[in-house]
């Protein structure tokens, strides 16, 4: 099972957009596909119309819920494509980490992920990252065995990028980032 977060520092630069339209290609072409809403905003669920009080990955990461996937995700009405949905309650779980250590939340992410992929559940899982360092983005680049960097042409989306890779390094030196120009202009 393909675990492949989508990230970047910087916001407007395609990542959710980048998420939602990978992950009905996929589907499209007869993939299992879950989509993982990683960012507070909650874009990704809104685009799927999540419904606001289904279990969430706050839920997964607090240990609200059991590891049985089929608890927490959210079928989507397309064929193939389920969501687990974000909430703005993931903006709590960076102060949460300083106290129970962000190592906590990694685990239990990778917990439903063995899960899903012992049950044979997906091909492929897509994490739409916010744009910033967070609990949420650090368990999801640690699960990850992609990762995809959306971005636009332009000095503070490269600064953005890069920051991310020193990141993405530090965490785990097996990751190799590729970089998606998702906007441009004739002038880029």
């Amino acid at each position: 099972m393909r675990i492949t977060a989508i990230a970047n520092f910087k916001g407007g630069v395609g990542k959710t957009v980048t998420a939602v339209n990978l992950a009905a290609i996929l589907a499209a072409h007869g993939k299992r596909v879950l989509l993982i809403d990683a960012d507070p905003q909650r874009n990704a669920s809104d685009f799927y119309r999540a419904d606001p009080d289904a279990p969430t990955l706050t839920d997964v990461l607090e240990g609200r819920t059991e590891p049985l996937w089929e608890d927490v995700v959210w079928r989507t009405g397309r064929e193939g494509l389920d969501l687990l949905p974000a909430d703005m309650e993931l903006l709590s779980l960076d102060l949460a980490a300083i106290s129970k250590g962000g190592s906590l939340y990694i685990k239990r992410l990778r917990d439903l992920l063995e899960v899903m992929a012992e049950d044979d559940a997906y091909d492929a899982v897509l994490i739409d990252c916010p744009p910033s360092f967070t609990a949420a983005s650090v368990a999801a680049l640690s699960v990850a065995t992609d990762v995809i960097i959306p971005t636009r042409v332009d000095n503070f989306s490269r600064a953005g990028v890069l920051e991310l890779m020193g990141q993405i390094r530090n965490l785990d030196k097996r990751l190799h980032p590729k970089i998606l120009i998702t906007m441009t202009d004739r002038t880029n």
